[in-house]
């Protein structure tokens, strides 16, 4: 599925998976794949997005915690949302005033962004519709990263 063309750089992004009803589906492939100009930069099986989701944003539950294949329970996890965040942090939380930036996903107007994945989940009401909402950062200048030295 092809995102719409962006430019800019691009600090988090959630996809939302919809049925012909416009009710949420969690019908995710087991191994989503993200990629940026055809070279896969996110292949990584679905419960390890949910954990980052969980890390990140403090949604969904933790995997493989203590004995136990629960984890730790959260706040509830979106249905029909994943969320590849580029705000990743030494604490890798998103902490606001904390985000250096640097590893925010640098696009132009020619950059095409796809999700993949094979093989999808059944969807009961179909077609599904996936929607992209871009987290996106336009500096007025040059984008600062980092730590200022002083």
């Amino acid at each position: 599925v092809q995102l719409p063309r962006l430019g800019g750089y691009l600090s988090v992004i959630i996809a939302e998976l919809r049925d012909s009803t416009q009710a949420r589906v969690d019908a995710w492939p087991t191994r989503p794949r993200f990629l940026v100009d055809g070279v896969p930069l996110i292949d990584s099986e679905l419960t390890a997005i949910y954990e980052d989701m969980a890390i990140g944003f403090g949604v969904g539950a933790l995997y493989g915690a203590s004995n136990s294949t629960a984890g730790t329970a959260m706040n509830a996890r979106p249905t029909g949302t994943i969320a590849i965040n580029r705000k990743n942090g030494l604490s890798q939380q998103s902490l606001g005033l904390f985000d250096t930036g640097e590893t925010y996903l640098s696009t132009n107007p020619g950059t095409q962004i796809e999700f993949s994945g094979n093989p999808w989940g059944s969807i009961t009401n179909s077609p599904a519709t996936l929607n992209a909402l871009c987290g996106q950062v336009v500096p007025s200048g040059a984008l600062i990263q980092g730590l200022p030295e002083v």
